[in-house]
């Protein structure tokens, strides 16, 4: 079992860039993990995915990353770059980011040198090159184009603990 006080340890380093206004754009991360819970809709039993905090977590457990975004300045912040960490210790789950404004998403297999979608990386050379798994992920890189003043962006995505 791994402490919450291990989940950014287990390599999920935030870094945020922005343009002009990087003072004043504030950055903060939440972890949550994923819990079916069964509610009743139309007298109907259903079970749905709900995000409470973790505190703690076992392998095979999903942890969400919800990252917010607030531009706190008097003009737009552009292009404002959240690059992610992926450690060893968990999957990235292909397909997990979603956002509440636009945001474009590239993976890196080579510790952050490179970034691109997952479709255009590979990983090993020569005989041993194949094309490259969500397992393979190194780092996460999220764009936000713009960011308007006293806006709030949230971001989040999710991998299994291995």
């Amino acid at each position: 079992m791994i402490s919450c006080q291990n989940f950014r340890a287990i390599g999920f380093a935030l870094l945020a860039f922005a343009a002009p206004a990087a003072a004043e754009t504030v950055v903060s991360m939440d972890v949550y993990r994923a819990v079916d819970e069964v509610r009743v809709l139309e007298g109907e039993p259903v079970t749905v995915e709900v995000l409470q905090p973790a505190h703690s977590a076992i392998p095979g457990d999903k942890l969400t990353y919800q990252i917010e975004v607030q531009n706190q300045g008097q003009t737009a912040s552009s292009d404002i770059s959240l690059n992610l960490p992926v450690s060893s210790h968990v999957t990235f789950l292909e397909g997990s980011v979603q956002s509440t404004i636009e945001v474009q998403e590239t993976f890196s297999v080579d510790q952050g040198t490179h970034f691109a979608q997952l479709d255009d990386l590979f990983v090993g050379e020569n005989e041993e090159r194949r094309p490259a798994t969500p397992s393979d992920i190194t780092h996460l890189r999220m764009v936000i184009p713009e960011l308007a003043s006293g806006e709030t962006a949230t971001v989040s995505y999710s991998i299994t603990l291995n």
